[in-house]
């Protein structure tokens, strides 16, 4: 097991640095803290100066912490008590709190990196990503909304509609249009919360995950849709539930095409993702005439008693089993071109399988007992894997290069730590692939009702 370094800021650090700047005072300070799980720990101090005649700040760690000024949220620290070096301290560059004053339960962003939509109790905010004003705001559940997706980039604006897939505590899941607030199509039938969601295709498929029981979920595509006077083509989808199922749904008519796993346990978390190279495609003369791009796709599924499941989509059969150090599977990311799996536990593990070795982890690092709440891989244009990490405790970090650490055992290290939400939940992240301005690369919503950009 390693044990990473936690690097914890004075929340509002970023905010003392323009004081300095713009004469509205001559000194300040704030604090900077790390931790490690062994009980060692440093408090140390930053003194921020105003460089004389100059709107220029000068700035120094004391007490066992080295500081290196970049800009007004940007700072490099070292602290090597707790074996934390060169790490890269980012504040928020936009954050705002959602008018209803509620927990952040999920977010999302749209691919194009425009919009972001992010669920309160029953509610769906779809607000700009760019100045944070609310766009859309979608009622319609009858519980908290636990788990909202944009359609992908391909399929999100057909018919000129941004459309959005929402699943909660009521049993539900539904299609909306952000545009105008529709909501064309819910589906019925699972017997516990939704926790999880994937669209499987531009055709006509969706996949649900519940927690416990067996449940008849509505698919949700068909070919074609008309409602409102728009026209609009939908998908193939899956939906995991606490009642330990994965449904496909097809998604116009509503109905439940296939029910995957049929565990004893709540399914916790799923991703959908290509089937590796050592599994056959199934025949697609065998599948159901209402599927679409099924055969070739895998689907892994956290569950609450710690297991990782592989679950063959064309065959709808289980094809392998991961046994993990988690108390309870919190989070789950796959990377298609290495075949890493990443699980985050409950008991705040992530541990790192290689497809082609699943007895044992290849890697397993812990910082704090809090619950992994989110986990996020980016891929760099040279191949290296850098992983995004948020816990229960308000802190997000991201790694160096997992790669290096797996391959060539060398030390894994955290290399950016995400500040300004200390010990306020993180309670979900989202990662934008692609960006029209190049400014941001990650979303966070946490307890307190905020929504914060890095």
């Amino acid at each position: 097991m390693i044990y990473l370094p936690q690097i914890c800021p004075q929340p509002d650090w970023h905010d003392l640095i323009p004081e300095i700047s713009d004469h509205s005072t001559t000194d300040t300070s704030f604090w900077i803290s790390g931790y490690r799980k062994d009980d060692t720990s440093i408090h140390g101090t930053v003194k921020v100066d105003r460089v004389q005649g100059e709107q220029k700040v000068a700035i120094h760690g004391e007490n066992g912490v080295d500081v290196e000024y970049i800009n007004s949220r940007t700072l490099i620290t070292s602290c090597s008590q707790v074996g934390a070096k060169d790490i890269t301290i980012y504040a928020p560059w936009k954050e705002w709190k959602s008018a209803l004053s509620k927990p952040v339960l999920a977010i999302d962003a749209s691919h194009e990196g425009r919009l972001c939509a992010y669920t309160q109790e029953q509610h769906i905010i779809v607000a700009s990503i760019q100045d944070g004003e609310t766009q859309t705001i979608m009622k319609g559940h009858v519980a908290d909304v636990t788990t909202v997706r944009f359609f992908p980039s391909n399929q999100e604006e057909v018919g000129r509609r941004t459309m959005l897939l929402s699943g909660g505590s009521d049993f539900q899941a539904k299609i909306w249009s952000v545009d105008d607030g529709s909501n064309p199509v819910t589906l019925t039938g699972h017997t516990a919360g939704i926790t999880d969601l994937a669209i499987v295709s531009v055709g006509r498929n969706v996949l649900s995950m519940w927690q416990n029981l067996e449940i008849e979920r509505k698919n949700l595509t068909y070919p074609y849709l008309y409602t409102k006077a728009f026209f609009c083509r939908w998908y193939i989808k899956l939906a995991s539930s606490k009642d330990g199922t994965i449904r496909l749904w097809h998604c116009g008519s509503g109905a439940s095409i296939a029910v995957l796993g049929n565990y004893q346990v709540p399914v916790t978390t799923m991703i959908l993702t290509s089937l590796p190279d050592n599994y056959e495609p199934v025949d697609l003369s065998t599948l159901d005439e209402r599927e679409v791009d099924t055969g070739d796709k895998l689907v892994l599924v956290g569950l609450n008693d710690g297991s990782v499941r592989g679950i063959h989509l064309g065959t709808k059969e289980e094809i392998f089993s991961i046994e993990t150090d988690a108390t309870k599977v919190s989070a789950l990311q796959y990377d298609p071109i290495t075949k890493i799996v990443l699980v985050g536990g409950e008991n705040g593990i992530v541990e790192v399988f290689e497809l082609s070795n699943l007895d044992r982890p290849k890697l397993e690092w812990q910082r704090s007992d809090h619950a992994v709440t989110g986990l996020g891989i980016r891929r760099s244009n040279d191949g290296e894997v850098f992983v995004f990490v948020s816990n229960a405790d308000g802190s997000i970090y991201s790694t160096n290069n997992l790669l290096n650490a797996v391959q060539n055992n060398s030390n894994l290290q955290v290399s950016t730590e995400y500040s300004g939400n200390e010990l306020e939940s993180i309670n979900d992240i989202s990662l934008i692939t692609e960006n029209f301005a190049n400014k941001h690369q990650l979303l966070c919503c946490n307890r307190e009702g905020y929504i914060k950009i890095y």
